[in-house]
């Protein structure tokens, strides 16, 4: 009985992962647009959401690892899959290309 819920548990939690992490990647890019949130600066609002988008994007590391080892072999041989490896591995192995300490908020 437990197995038959097991793995809509983790997808969901893997979904909720990814909802968290770009909602907090959002609010950043809002006060860097300047779109929003013109009064905080965009170090401190940096500061305040990089806690929540490291543990979101830990999440999803580690429920889409438990949901790769229960379809590995499906997931080998979808290409779908491969782009999206490879997609995060750019993504993983992106820098800023200034440094986040030199950016003024004001």
């Amino acid at each position: 009985m437990a197995g038959i819920w097991l793995f809509p548990i983790i997808e969901t939690v893997h979904v909720l992962g990814i909802a968290a992490s770009a909602g907090t990647i959002l609010f950043v890019d809002v006060r860097l647009l300047g779109i929003g949130m013109k009064r905080e600066r965009f170090s401190d609002v940096l500061e305040q959401l990089q806690p929540w988008t490291l543990s979101a994007f830990l999440v999803m590391v580690i429920t889409g690892s438990l949901l790769f080892l229960s379809e590995a072999v499906k997931c080998y041989h979808s290409v779908f899959f491969q782009i999206k490896v490879g997609m995060l591995a750019l993504a993983c192995g992106e820098r800023p290309p200034v440094p986040l300490e030199g950016v003024s908020g004001g």
